[in-house]
């Protein structure tokens, strides 16, 4: 899935397609119950299930997160309905998302409206939701050397293994922006016990 019509608003696909590394070719790939296109969506893949969150679809943002086991045919996406009384991040858009130790985390994020600066929010939140579950869980997050702002449109990447010797699993996180000062310029962020996020 993803963004069609580079600067149009209006522009937006539910293309599925997969690239095979070894020879290189794209494929496309025949779904039934598709999502409604969207952009600044994320989508992570766990032990062959496809997990799409968030994003914005026809002007509105989204919190709605969607799976699609790739094992299983014909390949259908399910949306997951959690109960009222159930914690779920809220809408949002260009945040990032990463898998590590059976969860899958959702850091930051906009539901900003271009150039109606008092409209809307940029998230400095940090939810994970449980795969085996599917149950969200909104986590208290510290960052080292200070408070970390909100932003979106940065980058994450995780180190099952840890870095400098350490033995606990690592998400950094570099970059982005704010509406207030334009260039986030996160260092790092850390979570509480596994994983930690480092510089």
């Amino acid at each position: 899935r993803g963004e069609s019509g580079c600067g149009s608003s209006d522009a937006r696909a539910s293309l599925r397609a997969t690239l095979e590394m070894r020879r290189p070719q794209w494929e496309e790939v025949e779904t039934a119950k598709l999502p409604r296109p969207s952009y600044g969506h994320t989508v992570c893949v766990s032990e062959g299930k496809l997990l799409l969150f968030g994003g914005v679809d026809n002007g509105r943002h989204s919190n709605g997160l969607h799976t699609c086991d790739l094992s299983r045919q014909p390949r259908t996406w399910t949306r997951h309905m959690p109960s009222a009384a159930a914690a779920v991040p809220p809408a949002r858009r260009l945040h990032t998302a990463v898998l590590c130790g059976g969860r899958m985390y959702v850091l930051g994020g906009s539901c900003h409206v271009p150039n109606e600066p008092q409209e809307g929010a940029v998230f400095s939140d940090h939810w994970s939701l449980d795969l085996a579950s599917m149950a969200w869980r909104e986590e208290e997050p510290l960052r080292a050397g200070g408070e970390h702002r909100p932003s979106f449109a940065h980058s994450a990447v995780v180190s099952e293994q840890g870095v400098m010797g350490g033995a606990s699993p690592v998400i950094a996180v570099f970059g982005g922006m704010d509406v207030q000062q334009g260039d986030a310029g996160l260092p790092a962020l850390v979570l509480p016990g596994p994983p930690l996020l480092l510089p």
